[in-house]
């Protein structure tokens, strides 16, 4: 008796078929291949380093990467954060630490002044302090930190209260005394 219907046309097409999709490199994204290239091209020591003081050699590390993140900063994987935070580390060791600190001094003696305080002065602060730690930011300092806080909270405490402006609400009021 003849069988109507033989497994193996349909078993081989299969294996055919996974022949073919294993034959066919996987393309990386475009933007994948580019960075890739960039960290070879721009993150590695130095070919001269005989002749190259630690110094130097650093310098020439921290001007490859620079370009790296200038290729690929937009990159949110692993290598390119760890290429931010040596970065980061880089420009914070070359920074004076006596103007960094001036500057913290200055900058908490203006904060916690209570006299005269306006909205412009609020202003004011929050620009120094924004500035402050742009330049200067320091996460091991506990000031460094609140400061971030504080700015974080203070634009986020502006934000509202000009959503509320804007859906013509009143402002919020502090808590109503009993009496």
């Amino acid at each position: 008796m003849r069988k109507l219907f033989s497994p193996l046309p349909p078993l081989f097409m299969l294996l055919l078929v996974c022949a073919a999709a294993h034959a066919q490199p996987a393309r990386p994204p475009e933007r994948s291949a580019r960075c890739r290239e960039a960290a070879m091209r721009y993150v590695h020591p130095s070919p001269d380093k005989k002749h190259l003081t630690v110094e130097q050699e650093d310098e020439y590390e921290y001007r490859g990467m620079k370009t790296y993140l200038a290729v690929c900063g937009d990159s949110d994987d692993e290598f390119t954060r760890r290429i931010r935070k040596a970065v980061a580390g880089y420009e914070a060791a070359a920074r004076p630490p006596q103007t960094c600190d001036a500057r913290r001094a200055e900058l908490r003696k203006a904060l916690f002044v209570r006299e005269h305080y306006s909205e412009e002065r609020a202003r004011q602060n929050l620009e120094a302090a924004r500035k402050f730690l742009h330049d200067c930011g320091d996460e091991s300092e506990a000031f460094d930190r609140y400061l971030s806080g504080w700015v974080t909270k203070y634009e986020k405490a502006v934000r509202e209260f000009e959503e509320k402006r804007r859906g013509e609400q009143p402002a919020a009021k502090g808590p109503a005394k009993e009496q």
